[in-house]
């Protein structure tokens, strides 16, 4: 397919809020990536991988007001199950709801509005969760098998992040 095609249908509303992600065909990618890095059945090049630090403010939730609501978000983070009530309660302890701790730091105080009071908390969350973590474990399977990686995180304000405090 011609890459303009393809940059076309992407970048246009068809594909808005669509989610992309491995898809296990048995050949490429041929389990989860989780277990292929545990077994270091993945392609041994060096490899460089990064993100920002303030990336769960383009993709964590909104308008989580409450401790109860964040910990509803922390038991629907895992595609793969649902968390339980203690490890819920485990997050909201290491991510406790302390504004000037929380992400973006570019954002001072308590966030108010559509954002949600504890949008920091979640943000810092859900990048967490999303990215800092599968970076960190790619970067030690790429380590506990002699293969160079290079991994760096961004202290930059994300671009996309509406942090209006409507």
């Amino acid at each position: 397919m011609p890459v303009q095609r393809l940059n076309d249908v992407i970048n246009s509303t068809a594909t808005a809020g669509a989610a992309y992600s491995a898809v296990i065909d048995g050949d490429l990618v041929a389990k989860a990536a989780a277990a292929q890095l545990q077994e270091g059945s993945f392609v041994r090049v060096p490899f460089l991988l990064g993100t920002n630090t303030d990336e769960g403010t383009s993709f964590g939730p909104s308008g989580i007001n409450t401790t109860d609501q964040f910990l509803a978000y922390c038991r629907s983070r895992s595609a793969a199950r649902v968390l339980d009530n203690a490890t819920a309660t485990d997050l909201s302890i290491l991510y406790p709801d302390i504004p000037d701790i929380g992400l973006p730091t570019t954002l001072p105080g308590r966030p108010s509005g559509s954002l949600g009071s504890q949008f920091k908390r979640t943000s810092a969350l859900a990048g967490d969760f999303t990215m800092q973590a599968p970076r960190r474990i790619m970067s030690e399977a790429w380590a506990r098998f002699n293969v160079t990686s290079y991994s760096y995180r961004f202290n930059v304000v994300v671009s996309d992040a509406d942090l209006g405090q409507t």
